[in-house]
């Protein structure tokens, strides 16, 4: 099943108004939008708990069942030119002994109407996730594709899985495991945004952020700020790439990184970084300024100095990661480290776009491409 949520433009667009689709009149649970200033067309589809029903032939399995890699199962179910007509047929023969369901791809429905791209995140409401999804919508509408959104907040496998009959690529975070990720997708191309270490053989786009941290720190180094403090979040790993980055600055400078880490089964907001600060100023009394996991956490730590007399930035400086508009709601408005969302699109759809026609090999490191943020420096420091 699939639940309507709305997805609101950022201020300079109109709201985004559901328009029925024709496959909702038939009970498949798609809403489509269509943004009236723009043009642009989306669906905003929301997982509510479907889940995939035992294990199904991946394309690794099809690989090994042929004895060929999985580039040239891409190309056989694709029909891409590279491949012997005997070597196809292996694969094709393969792939129906498995009974293994092809991509839209591989369907060839792409050419007989508009290709949607399935976009994976993580919380609409989080500013990152709604920045990154109107670049996204933006991007698509370019190029031509329609885009479909699932949300992960609850249920990765479940968000992926309701995407992948309705689009024909797919671009996201994406956090399972690799075994479980072929398993999933299958054949359906895929670029991971920010995936762990156990995903990069696959196509990716990173946040790379050790110049960013570098220039943060400098900059508050030159703020005569000693006592740094990062606020850092992860579900599960020690500490997340953002806070090592940070501890790489910080050691560079000459300095004692100090760093606050809590794992939540939330998603890092306003309220735990008013949390996270809260604790940091009593275990560090004589701290001088944050860096935040991400501007949300920045937020609450602002809140929470304020409560406590801490002004901002004479007594404490504070940057938040991301560059989302909830930076400029507040007072002082926010030091980032800030996304070029719209880079960060284009990097996307053209690593997908080479790795579908073929021209890049997922493990190659022409299919791995960051995208670093730049310091705006603004009140708060």
């Amino acid at each position: 099943m699939v639940s309507q949520k709305r997805v609101t433009a950022r201020s300079s667009r109109v709201k985004a108004l559901p328009i029925r689709s024709p496959g909702a009149e038939r009970g498949e649970g798609r809403v489509q939008h269509g943004d009236r200033t723009s043009g642009r067309r989306y669906t905003a589809c929301m997982s509510t708990g479907a889940s995939l029903l035992g294990r199904r032939a991946s394309i690794i399995d099809v690989a090994e069942r042929a004895g060929v890699s999985r580039q040239t199962v891409t190309r056989a179910i694709n029909d891409m030119p590279g491949i012997s007509a005997a070597t196809k047929q292996r694969v094709l023969d393969a792939a129906r002994e498995l009974q293994y369901r092809p991509s839209r791809f591989g369907r060839g429905l792409v050419s007989r109407g508009t290709p949607t791209l399935g976009l994976v995140v993580v919380d609409l409401t989080n500013g990152f996730w709604a920045e990154l999804a109107s670049a996204v919508l933006d991007e698509a509408t370019e190029r031509g594709w329609t885009v479909l959104i699932a949300e992960t907040s609850h249920d990765a496998r479940s968000a992926v899985a309701t995407l992948l009959d309705h689009v024909d690529a797919l671009f996201g975070l994406v956090d399972v495991p690799e075994t479980e990720l072929d398993e999933l997708v299958g054949p359906t191309p895929i670029v991971l945004l920010d995936p762990k270490p156990d995903l990069r053989r696959r196509a990716w786009v990173r946040l790379d952020f050790e110049s960013a941290m570098a220039d943060a720190a400098s900059h508050l180094v030159s703020k005569a700020r000693r006592r740094i403090v990062m606020l850092d979040w992860s579900r599960s790993q020690p500490r997340s790439e953002r806070a090592t980055s940070f501890v790489h600055a910080v050691e560079g400078l000459g300095l004692d990184p100090l760093v606050l880490r809590h794992t939540a089964t939330s998603e890092p907001s306003i309220d735990l970084g008013r949390l996270a600060a809260e604790e940091a100023l009593v275990q560090w009394p004589d701290l001088d300024a944050f860096v935040c996991f991400n501007d949300p956490i920045a937020v609450g730590a602002l809140k929470a100095c304020q409560a406590v007399g801490r002004s901002v930035p004479a007594d404490v400086s504070i940057i938040g990661v991301d560059g989302s508009a909830v930076g400029l709601v507040v007072t002082p408005e926010l030091t980032t480290l800030s996304f070029d969302f719209r880079e960060l699109a284009r990097t996307a759809f053209s690593t997908l776009l080479a790795s579908v026609e073929g021209s890049l090999a997922d493990g190659g490191p022409a299919a791995h491409r960051p995208v670093r943020p730049q310091l705006v420096v603004r009140g708060s420091s």
